[in-house]
């Protein structure tokens, strides 16, 4: 890593990271608690944790992989 900048930068994409994981579990509570089941009230929540899973990674990675100059 280059400066502290890039130490909050990974900081924030673990945040995000752990926010697409608390996403999928609520989804999974959602499907399970609810009295109507079966109407796919998870599938917003399932799409926004997957989405916040790829976006935290991939701004993970391209932080941590990217070259000290």
């Amino acid at each position: 890593m280059r400066n502290a900048n890039q130490g909050i930068v990974l900081l924030a994409c673990s945040v995000v990271i752990f926010s697409g994981a608390l996403c999928l579990g609520l989804a999974g509570l959602i499907e399970a608690i609810s009295p109507h089941r079966g109407l796919n009230y998870g599938a917003g929540c399932n799409l926004a944790g997957i989405g916040l899973l790829v976006l935290g990674g991939a701004t993970f990675l391209i932080t941590f992989l990217r070259k000290k100059e």
